[in-house]
Parts: structure tokens; sequence; C-alpha cells
């Protein structure tokens, strides 16, 4: 039996008593051990992983979609109870845990969490550009070529893994192809030509190369990413309805930041990404769960293959569009679409609130002093207040005034301290409403900056607990 170090005994027996009925008495947990023990490289990677903290803990993976998932963010490794059962699914288990304790390595010795953080700043980059025309798809790309090599490894990892176990149980350290598949473990087809394996034939798929041990060398990682995480939706079947495929889960969460950061800082410059030369679908990318910062949210986006056709991404992270794709039916023109966002049905709840709270004080207030007030003045006045109120983040409009400077207030006074907005009368009569609708949505959008950027950190380390598929 291959020894387990303290630090990887803390996680399994901490596991055994927070996730299995019986405890260490379990049969899943003297199963466990005897998975984790039966491959010496995957005791050996795991070993290695506890003690230099790229693995703290074993939870439970309830994603029917990923036989297992590791998270970054929480150094985890995620397995379903069913495969710790019987031992007949230990091989399988085996290769899981081998391909999952890879992305952990991956991340934390080979370079992909500074990949994500240069992927952060050049986004950030355009973002504060002063651009019309703004195109993610450069950082995208990269983001996804290293999400890309991060499977192929771990599948070469989970493979080599097997290959330990199979030496073990064997005997013997030269193992033929039909020695390590034997009666197959659910992961071999990415490794093997798929027309051979059909007619039940055991021969490596085009152009993969073998070590003299049947193990895989990591310069092998383009034929396994092209075999696994190059798959179609319908093969990969990941995400919560099991339609999606790698590249479009991954890139669910990257974009999600890239539409909040744009609107945030110019919601008039164009987003563009090239959907279609990175393999991304917007339909897709919204069963996954797009996170665009508000439930009601519909952004304009531009596919560099149709440049001046606006498409639509919608929130679908929660709300009622959870995990659904939205289709336009009817799109709307690019003219159209500059103006739509910017209505008042469109604004934050809190800012319908005020503005609503607002019309009825002014115009009771302008009928009251008989103000020679236009409709359209009325309507600029009232919504800059708005602008300006909610800004503020005045709860609620308890009076409203126009002061000795000049300028429509209104106040919130509390027991904790007095809240007023003001507007210069004159100005505010001049602004359009719609750039007043435009401040309220920036100005939403930058409440939430910090938090998104923490969350998006969040997102990036989860991406990392993309599951391998069954």
């Amino acid at each position: 039996m291959s020894q387990i170090n303290p630090q990887l005994q803390k996680i399994l027996d901490d596991f055994a008593q927070n996730s299995l009925p019986n405890g260490k008495n379990s049969n899943e947990y003297r199963n466990l051990i005897a998975t984790v023990t039966a491959s010496p490289v995957l005791t050996e990677r795991l070993n290695t992983a506890a003690e230099k903290g790229y693995l703290d803990k074993l939870a439970v993976n309830k994603n029917p979609h990923a036989g297992a998932s590791y998270n970054a963010a929480e150094t985890r490794i995620s397995i379903n109870l069913s495969q710790l059962k019987k031992l007949t699914k230990q091989k399988s288990l085996i290769f899981q845990l081998g391909h999952e304790i890879q992305h952990g390595f991956f991340y934390y010795e080979q370079g992909h969490k500074e990949t994500e953080n240069r992927v952060l700043a050049e986004i950030n980059t355009i973002v504060e550009s002063d651009a019309k025309r703004k195109d993610y798809t450069k950082p995208l790309k990269d983001l996804l070529d290293a999400d890309r090599n991060n499977e192929a490894l771990a599948m070469i990892a989970g493979w080599n893994a097997v290959v330990s176990y199979e030496q073990k149980q064997q005997g013997k350290t030269k193992l033929s192809l039909q020695e390590v598949v034997g009666k197959g473990f659910g992961y071999e087809q990415h490794f093997l030509d798929e027309t051979a394996l059909r007619n039940k034939k055991i021969i490596p798929t085009r152009g993969l190369k073998f070590n003299p041990d049947m193990t895989v060398s990591d310069s092998q990682k383009e034929i396994l990413a092209h075999t696994y995480y190059d798959q179609s939706p319908e093969k990969a079947q990941l995400g919560p309805h099991g339609e999606s495929d790698y590249r479009n889960i991954y890139a669910a969460h990257v974009i999600g930041y890239i539409v909040r950061k744009h609107y945030a800082h110019d919601p008039k410059a164009k987003l563009v990404i090239d959907m279609k030369g990175l393999g991304l679908e917007e339909r897709q990318l919204e069963i996954n769960g797009l996170d665009l910062g508000d439930e009601d949210r519909r952004r304009v986006y531009y596919d560099k293959s149709h440049p001046k056709t606006p498409q639509y991404f919608d929130h679908t992270i929660n709300g009622d569009n959870q995990f659904k794709y939205v289709p336009i039916t009817n799109p709307k023109s690019e003219t159209e679409e500059q103006n739509y966002p910017y209505s008042l049905k469109n604004m934050p709840e809190q800012a319908q609130k005020l503005h609503a709270q607002i019309t009825d004080k002014f115009t009771e207030f302008i009928k009251k002093h008989h103000l020679p007030y236009s409709e359209d003045s009325i309507q600029n006045s009232i919504t800059a207040l708005t602008a300006e109120a909610y800004a503020k983040k005045l709860p609620e409009i308890m009076a409203f005034n126009i002061t000795k400077d000049n300028c429509l207030g209104v106040m919130h006074k509390d027991n904790a301290f007095l809240r007023i907005a003001k507007v210069d009368v004159n100005e505010a009569m001049n602004i359009d409403s719609r750039e007043s609708f435009k401040d309220i949505l920036k100005t939403e959008q930058n409440f939430q900056l910090e938090a998104e950027q923490r969350e998006m950190e969040k997102q990036m380390n989860h991406s990392q607990s993309m599951g391998i598929v069954r």
C-alpha cells in the first residue's frame, strides 16, 4: 500500500466525518482509501498537493454532468459518492482524481493564476481606453487557450494515474495498451481511435504517441486538447442542462465580467467579440449562466462576423431567465438599440422608486407655486434630480424644495444622518432625460465595481472547478 502523508490523511478523515453517514466506519471511506493508495502516482500527486496547499478538502459533487471537479479558490476536489459504493468504479475514480488534482498544479505551479491576472489587466485596459469600438477578443482567446491546455494536461495526468494503477495490479512496469485499457474505465476513448474502438479494436488515436511504459508525456497535450476539450456540446454534455462544451462554459464567467466592466465605464462604446472565431455561441453562454449584474438587464454586443448587426446578451445567472437562452425575435436597429436601455423601465428598482416620489413632490410644487415649466423641462428636471438622489443613496424622498442657490433639492433624514441631493435648476431643465438615465445606470454599476472585481476573481478561480465529464 502506498503511504498517505498526514496532510492528506486529515483531508480524507475530515471528508468521512463531514460527508459520509457512518464516517470512517463506512464502506465508502474504506473504498476511498483503497482508491487513493491503489495508484502510486495518484498517491504521490495527492500527497504533494496536500502538502503544498493545493488541496485542502474533499467534498460531495452533486453535478449530474460531472464525475468530479476541482475548485482552485477553495483548493477542493468534489466527487460523486456513488463511485464509492463499490470498487467496481475504482479505475474511473483514479482517473478523475488524477485529472482534478492536475488542475491544482496547473493553477499554482504552471502559470494559470498569472495568466488569469494578466488577462484581467488586459480587459481592464481595454475597458478604460477612450476607443469607441472595444474588441475583447484577444484577452478572451488567451484565457480560453490556457483553459484548453489545462484540460489537456489534466487528461494526461488522469491516464498516467491509471497506468500506475495497472502496473501495481499486474506487478510489471511494461504494459500493452490493451492491458491499460482493460474492460474500459470511461475515459479511454479520448486516447484511442474511435472508429477502431467501435469495432472493439484498441489502437491509439491518430498522432498520439505513448511512452514505452504506456504513459503519456505532456508534449502530447495538443492531441488530448482536440479529443477532449474540443468536443462538441453533444459529446461533452457539460453545464446545468448537459448541453454545453468546455469552451462556452469557461467563457461564460469571463464574458459576464467583460460586459459588466464595459457598460460601467462607457455604455456608448461598442462591445466587440469574435464569437465565431472563438467558437462561442450566445445560446450556450446564456444556458451556462451569464452574470451581467442585473437579472433584468440585456446588453448589446457586436460579433466581428456580423459587425453592423447588434446582438444581445441576457442576464441568466439568476432571476426569471435562470440558465435559459433568451432569443431575440425582432432585433432593434443600431439607433433603436442606443436608446433602448435608457428608459425608466430599465432603471434599478430603487431609482424607479425615487423617480416616482420626486415626480409626485415636484409636480405638486410646480402647481402650488404656478411655475412656468414645459412638459419636457419637467421630465428632464425630475430625471436629473433622480440621478443625483440615486447617486447620493437616498432611501426615499422626504421633502422637496428649490433652494436659495437656485437648485432643485430633495432630502432624507433619519437618526443617523441627513442625506441631500441637489441639481441646478437651469441645468436640470436642459439635460435630456436619456442622459440622466445613462448616469443612473453608470452609478448603479459603479456601486458594484469593487464587489464585482472580487467576485470575478472568485469566479475565475472557480473556472478551475469545471468537472470532468462522466
